[in-house]
Formats: C-alpha cells, sequence, structure tokens
C-alpha cells in the first residue's frame, strides 16, 4: 500500500486549485473513493487528503487515475493531463513544509535521470541507426559502382548491336538489290523461253507442213510412175506391128528397100525413148525421168501451200528449173527430204533446250538457263544458215542449167 508522498503541511492555493482538478476528473467515473483506493493500492485516507489538497500525490499517481477513468470508459485528453502536472508541480513549489520541498527536488531528479536516460537510449538508438546508416550506404555505393559497371557494358553492347545492325542493312539492302536483279534476269528469261516456245510452234508447224507436202509428192510420184509404166506398155505393144510390118515390106522390096525400112525402123524407135529434160541435166544423171513417148513432155505435177524458205526468199521445195507441168526429178526429192530432217532435228533440239532451260528456272540455276536458251539461239541460227546455204546452192544449180 502505497503512502503520503510529501506529508502534512497547510493548504496552499496551488495544492486547492490542483486537489479540485483531481477531483473533478475522478467524479467522471460517478465510482466511490473507495474503489480508486483498492485499485492504486492506496489507503482510503490518502486518497480524501488527495482530493482535499492536504497532501499531494507522487507523480504515478496520475497515470492509476487515468487507467481506472479508461477502464469505465472515461477519456483523459493529453492536454488535460498535462493540465494536471503543472497543477501538482506549481503545488510542489508552492508548498512550505520542508518535506513538500523534498519531495519536488526528488520528482525533478527522477524526471532529469529518467530524460537522461532517454537521451542515453536515444543516442545508441541513433549510434545503432547510424551504423545500419553506414552498412546500407556501404551496400548502395557496391550496387552504384555494379551499375555503373552494367550500364558501361549495356553502352557497349548497344554499340556493338548498332554496328550488326548496320552491317545488317547493308546486306539487307544488298540483297534486296541481288533480288532486284534477278527478278529482272528471270522476266527477260521468260521473255526469251516466250519467244522460244513461239519459234518452236513455228518449226512445228512447218515441219507438219513438210511433211504432208512430201507425202503428197510422193502420192504423185507414185501416180507418176504408174503412168510412165502403163505408156511404156502402150508404145511397146504398138512398137511391135510396125517392125513386123517393116520387115515384110524389106522382103518384098529387097536390099534397097531394106535398107530405108531400116532407117525409119531405128528413127522410130529413137523417138520412142525417154528424153532428158532440162532440169534433168542440170542435175545430173540421178535426175533422169521418163517422159511421154509421143510428144517427149512429162506429166503435170502441183505444188504445196505455205512452204519454207531459205532466209532469202526462195522457196525450199522449188527445186531449178522445175515448172508447173514438168516432172519432178529424183535429186528434188531428195534434197526436199534433207531439209526436213534439218527442220526435224532443229525442232527436237529446241524443244529439249526449252525443257532444259525451264527446269532449270524452276532450280534457281540461272547459269544453266542462260546456258539453256544460248544453245537454243545457237541451233536456231546454224539451221538458217545451213537451211540459207543449201537455197544458195540450188540457185546457182538453177541458173547454171538455164
Amino acid at each position: 500500500m502505497h503512502s503520503d508522498a510529501t506529508g502534512a503541511c497547510d493548504v496552499s492555493v496551488q495544492a486547492q486549485r490542483y486537489a479540485l482538478a483531481l477531483k473533478d476528473l475522478f467524479s467522471r467515473s460517478k465510482a466511490p473513493q473507495r474503489a480508486l483506493a483498492e485499485t492504486l493500492n492506496y489507503s482510503g485516507a490518502a486518497v480524501s487528503r488527495y482530493f482535499s489538497g492536504e497532501r499531494i500525490p507522487a507523480a504515478d499517481f496520475h497515470q492509476g487515475l487515468v487507467d481506472f477513468l479508461s477502464a469505465r470508459g472515461v477519456t483523459v485528453s493529453d492536454s488535460e493531463l498535462r493540465e494536471l502536472e503543472e497543477l501538482r508541480g506549481q503545488a510542489l513549489a508552492a508548498g512550505s513544509a520542508m518535506g513538500s520541498q523534498l519531495a519536488c527536488l526528488r520528482e525533478d531528479v527522477e524526471r532529469l535521470t529518467v530524460q537522461l536516460a532517454q537521451a542515453h537510449e536515444t543516442n545508441r538508438s541513433a549510434a545503432r541507426d547510424l551504423s545500419a546508416l553506414g552498412q546500407e550506404l556501404t551496400q548502395l555505393g557496391r550496387a552504384l559502382e555494379e551499375a555503373l559497371e552494367r550500364a558501361a557494358a549495356a553502352e557497349a553492347e548497344r554499340d556493338r548491336l548498332r554496328t550488326v545492325n548496320a552491317e545488317q542493312s547493308r546486306r539487307l539492302e544488298d540483297a534486296a538489290d541481288y533480288n532486284r536483279t534477278v527478278e529482272s534476269e528471270l522476266a527477260q528469261g521468260k521473255e526469251r523461253i516466250a519467244r522460244l516456245h513461239t519459234e518452236v510452234q513455228v518449226l512445228r508447224r512447218q515441219v507438219r507442213r513438210l511433211q504432208e507436202e512430201a507425202a503428197e509428192q510422193e502420192r504423185a510420184g507414185e501416180q507418176e510412175r504408174a503412168g510412165e509404166q502403163e505408156r511404156a506398155g502402150e508404145q511397146e505393144r504398138a512398137g511391135e506391128p510396125a517392125e513386123r510390118a517393116v520387115a515384110g515390106a524389106g522382103t518384098r522390096t529387097g536390099a534397097g528397100a531394106g535398107t530405108r525400112t531400116g532407117t525409119a525402123t531405128a528413127k522410130a524407135r529413137t523417138q520412142s525413148r525417154p528424153r532428158r529434160t532440162r532440169s534433168e541435166t542440170a542435175e545430173g544423171s540421178d535426175d533422169i525421168t521418163g517422159g511421154d513417148s509421143v510428144t517427149g513432155t512429162t506429166s503435170p505435177r502441183p505444188t504445196g501451200e505455205g512452204r519454207l524458205d531459205d532466209g532469202t526468199g526462195a522457196p525450199l521445195d522449188d527445186g531449178p528449173g522445175i515448172q508447173r507441168g514438168q516432172a519432178e526429178p529424183v535429186g528434188r526429192r531428195r534434197r526436199m527430204t534433207d531439209t526436213w530432217v534439218i527442220a526435224v532435228a532443229v525442232v527436237m533440239g529446241a524443244a529439249g533446250a526449252l525443257v532444259t532451260e525451264t527446269a532449270a528456272h524452276d532450280m534457281g540455276q540461272d547459269i544453266a538457263a542462260g546456258a539453256a536458251v544460248a544453245a537454243v539461239v545457237y541451233a536456231t541460227e546454224l539451221a538458217s544458215e545451213a537451211v540459207a546455204d543449201r537455197g544458195a546452192r540450188r540457185r546457182k544449180g538453177t541458173d547454171g542449167g538455164a
């Protein structure tokens, strides 16, 4: 149980105001003083003297009173608590008793001791905080150094990436230029393929016309040979009675008449033989054709349409010295066969080269495609030169025969 802190003394005005403030604050709880004394472990008489101003309570009485009031739902503000502290200090200072003065000094010493302890604790806490701040500052310094190193590495990487980007941009531009070049060459190659395809189609049509004309000439030759054989048979049948008549006349008329009859018979035999035409003489001994036994002329031959030329305007299928109504020489048919073979070779070569070039373009091999195109052009030029040379020789032979 707590005892009086200050002892008996005369009641001063300051002590009365302090006691009145305590009593007024306690009255908010509407509890008896005995309950406060029991709660704070004070005697009832001591609490009565505190409320009458006869005694000044200890410093911890204020906190006990605040806790007692809080337990009963009464709130004490900080300003009210400070006011109580001020009134208590004034009451202690105004007291004339030695006990009051000593109690006031003791409380000041205790308060200063507490403040000093708090200051020491604050100092220790500040030292701890300062040490922690120093450690944190050290860590931040290391982190800053690492960040600077990473920044330098990032700048170096940025410069390297810029260089790589510039190189890749240059390569991309080169690739775009190459792509445009390849597309242009591919377009030109497609144009060449289209032209070659057209030329191949023209050559195929010309070959078909040559084949048709060759077949037509073959049929005409067979008909002509059949007519010649039939005319030869008729001439032989017509010559036998004449020879028998001449022989009988020679027997009747004697040697003179026989001589004249023999001369006439030889002349008739000479007329019945086939004669050479001008074109046959120009072509040689292989171009001899049979003539009519009576008139000495040949059967007329049909001519084809849409024939090839040799590049100079002269038709390929018109031999030297051959006119409508004359027989077609064997040499002329041979030359047409040679021309047809050349044309077929040109068509086959052009078709093969066209397929090779198309396959090469599909595989992306531009060099092979260019070589294929060059081969087709070269083969076409060789064939044109060969046809032109044959036409020139035929014209020369025609001029010589004429």
